[in-house]
């Protein structure tokens, strides 16, 4: 399976590339894949917090999910601009580990689902649409299990599904139900074939209706986009292949809708 991100073509295109604009894009990216090689995972133990209030809202899980969901594709350009495959043991080893964990989200958070499950989803994502193929069979079920019971399933059910939500998009008051939603649909849509083979038919079936219900108006007009600095998700029109695509990826992480609704 060809890299959902960084196809054999483009990435050919991008290292014989006589633009110093590309070349300098390259290098900077490169720099940063050379840099999250040094990640280390971060033991869940550490990352909770007792006591009561905000400080437990989410407690500290942020320090684990933001350099992961952030540096994911990083490691993947990486790996296939040079072929190292330090970049992809250093990616599974994270996606692994965060798999294992007992909960994406702050004990002090109503319900399962909040920013930073949806962060781990999209790192997972990330990882699993540039890795996927190069993971054995029993990786790739520790993730895909480990990414819906942790992160896909509690956005489903607090943010979005009839019975079970106990959010809705006018009592947040801010942006999170559409990040938190359109998180989860990303790592669902991402991993749907397999998701059918870990839950129900008609569950699975479920989920992927109502994600890609989601996203249907913008298939084919729009870049659906999750920033690297922040979390925040994003939709930015497509300006087609141009070298400001290229300059967008390295500030944003860009992703065709089109390729995956």
């Amino acid at each position: 399976m060809e890299c959902l991100y960084f196809s054999s073509a483009i990435v050919t295109l991008w290292k014989n590339s006589e633009d110093p604009i590309v070349r300098k894009l390259c290098a900077t990216a490169l720099a940063a894949a050379e840099n999250a090689l040094q990640l280390q995972v971060v033991s869940e133990a550490s990352v909770q917090v007792n006591g009561e209030g905000y400080v437990v809202q989410h407690e500290n899980y942020g320090d684990a999910c933001g350099p992961f969901c952030g540096n994911m594709l990083n490691l993947a350009f990486g790996y296939y601009y040079t072929q190292d495959a330090a970049y992809f043991e250093k990616a599974k080893e994270l996606m692994l580990a965060y798999a294992q964990y007992e909960k994406w989200h702050g004990k002090g958070f109503k319900g399962r689902g909040e920013l930073n499950t949806g962060h781990f989803c999209v790192g997972m994502a990330y990882g699993y649409a540039c890795f996927g193929s190069l993971l054995t069979d029993a990786e790739r079920e520790i993730i895909v299990q480990g990414t819906y019971k942790l992160g896909i399933l509690p956005l489903l059910e607090d943010w979005l599904l009839p019975g079970t939500k106990i959010h809705a998009f006018d009592t947040m008051g801010h942006n999170w139900w559409p990040v938190c939603v359109s998180d989860g649909a990303f790592a669902a849509i991402i991993m749907c074939d397999a998701l059918a083979a870990i839950c129900s038919t008609l569950h699975s079936d479920i989920i992927i209706r109502r994600m890609r219900l989601i996203l249907k108006k913008q298939k084919n007009s729009c870049w659906l986009t999750h920033s690297m600095k922040n979390g925040t998700a994003k939709v930015l029109k497509a300006e087609g292949n141009s070298i400001r695509d290229i300059s967008a990826w390295v500030w944003h992480t860009v992703m065709p809708v089109s390729a995956v609704c």
